[in-house]
């Protein structure tokens, strides 16, 4: 019955999914790098906010970061300037994005920029490694402040 209902979503057409799990064939392996990175920059993260958003108020919360903010992070990481990264990931969070959002949909994002300017050479490696080291120290501090050290045991 419930085949019968995934039939019945698509049209009488079998779904997508159904089709793929059939096919004999594996997926190309650039498919498969492609659905590896949709998966764990795209699906996780929203997952992970839609299970924080059930879990607290919703009121007290705004949207996740904008993509003008992950760059204003990523501007900020190549200045060097720790304080001022500190003092805009804060603000993010006080407005009522949880962590787990400032770090999945912000300062993931930001560093992953980076390394995309660095790729299109808009951005040195000195630069880069420079950003890399501010956010990671954005990191650790978000995770110390939480009671996290961020060291598995």
């Amino acid at each position: 019955m419930a085949n019968r209902m995934k039939r019945m979503d698509w049209g009488g057409r079998p779904s997508p999914l159904h089709l793929l799990a059939r096919s004999s064939r594996p997926l190309a392996p650039e498919l498969s790098a492609d659905l590896l990175a949709t998966i764990h920059e795209q699906i996780i993260p929203q997952l992970v906010l839609a299970h924080a958003a059930q879990s607290s108020n919703p009121a007290d919360a705004r949207l996740p970061p904008t993509q003008d903010e992950v760059r204003e992070l990523a501007r900020i990481a190549v200045e060097g300037d720790l304080a001022c990264a500190l003092e805009f990931v804060g603000s993010i969070a006080d407005q009522g994005v949880s962590e787990e959002a400032v770090l999945l949909l912000l300062v993931a994002p930001a560093a992953r920029l980076l390394g995309d300017q660095w790729l299109a050479e808009v951005c040195t490696f000195t630069q880069v490694t420079a950003g890399l080291d501010v956010i990671h120290q954005v990191i650790r501090l978000l995770r110390s402040s939480s009671g996290e050290d961020g060291h598995s045991t």
